[in-house]
């Protein structure tokens, strides 16, 4: 993280060296700064070393990393049934992107030791009786049940606010940015894992739980597998996001740390995943993109998009979202 605090410097991460705008083989740390200068122009203090740790250091613009807010109009008319792609966002924010569905079993607690009437064990005796409930069936009624819950999943920013939420507040579709108001709730904030200013950040992540139609489909992409744990430097992520829809890219850098500009102030990360521009030398979010899933090229959820610039992108690794979560979801 020492490097992080030089003079201009955005992250810090594992990636392999990029030579006339192409991704080579060899193994390097890549460090990206808001603006590449000749040597000559910077300070003692801004110049990055050629080797660290017997490692090559590889620099690359990234411009200032921000969180994705809004921007354009672009995903961001109401849709029903609710789905993955579009504009989302707590009632009191302006818009971010609705990432996926998941879902989580919600338990019922058991039945114990029921206190029944006399008429209720009559009942009882003569559907026993008459072989309608079997002593089997009965003590089933003391176990747990089960019900599947779908959810929103997104960024803690766009449903929680930047930690400023309640548990129970409306999520709205659209956000309010993109027109949004009371009549277009579709969610209830569940849970948001806190974003600090104080202490290393790994994830920005929030779920709701849904409660009007939805369609389980990203736009573009279908319906998730399951998440994907290991992706790598060089393969490509693919997000569907309110603002510039659906766009490609490469990864460029893994386990990367880096300081992200909120409107709490700036935020330190650790273990991101960050990627370049798409082939088409455009970018590969924008502002409002913030919530988008990051799929591998088999459909397979690997990230989170919570910040970027006009360069980069940066996701949470899908791993670490899962895992902060109490509420233990799943995809399919």
């Amino acid at each position: 993280m020492a490097l992080l605090r030089r003079e201009g410097v955005t992250f810090v991460g594992k990636g392999k060296k990029i030579k006339n705008g192409i991704q080579t083989d060899e193994d390097a740390i890549i460090i990206g700064v808001v603006e590449k200068k000749p040597k000559s122009e910077l300070t003692k203090s801004q110049l990055i070393p050629s080797i660290i740790e017997s490692q090559k250091t590889d620099v690359v613009q990234t411009g200032r990393i921000k969180k994705r807010g809004y921007e354009e109009d672009r995903r961001t008319s109401r849709t029903r049934p609710i789905q993955p792609g579009t504009s989302v966002g707590h009632y009191a924010i302006t818009a971010g992107t609705f990432g996926a569905v998941v879902f989580a079993d919600n338990y019922v607690p058991p039945c114990e030791d029921p206190e029944l009437s006399w008429f209720d064990r009559l009942i009882i005796k003569i559907l026993k009786w008459l072989g309608l409930l079997t002593d089997a069936d009965f003590e089933m009624m003391a176990y747990p049940l089960s019900t599947t819950k779908a959810y929103i999943l997104s960024n803690n920013h766009v449903l929680a606010n930047e930690n400023k939420a309640s548990v129970g507040d409306p999520i709205w579709q659209p956000g309010r940015y993109d027109g949004g108001g009371k009549n277009d709730e579709i969610a209830r904030l569940s849970e948001y894992v806190p974003i600090s200013k104080n202490r290393t950040n790994v994830v920005d992540c929030a779920i709701a739980e849904i409660s009007e139609r939805y369609n389980p489909e990203v736009i573009d992409i279908g319906i998730p597998k399951e998440p994907r744990f290991d992706i790598a430097v060089g393969e490509y992520i693919t997000k569907s996001g309110r603002t510039t829809g659906t766009t490609r890219a490469k990864v460029i850098a893994v386990d990367a740390a880096t300081s992200v500009e909120y409107d709490m102030g700036y935020t330190d990360w650790e273990g991101q995943i960050i990627v370049g521009r798409t082939d088409d030398d455009e970018p590969s979010s924008d502002g409002g993109d913030s919530g988008s899933v990051g799929f591998d090229d088999r459909g397979h959820p690997v990230g989170l998009l919570f910040a970027g610039s006009d360069e980069v992108t940066v996701f949470n690794p899908i791993e670490e979202v899962i895992n902060s979560l109490k509420t233990r979801i799943s995809f399919v």
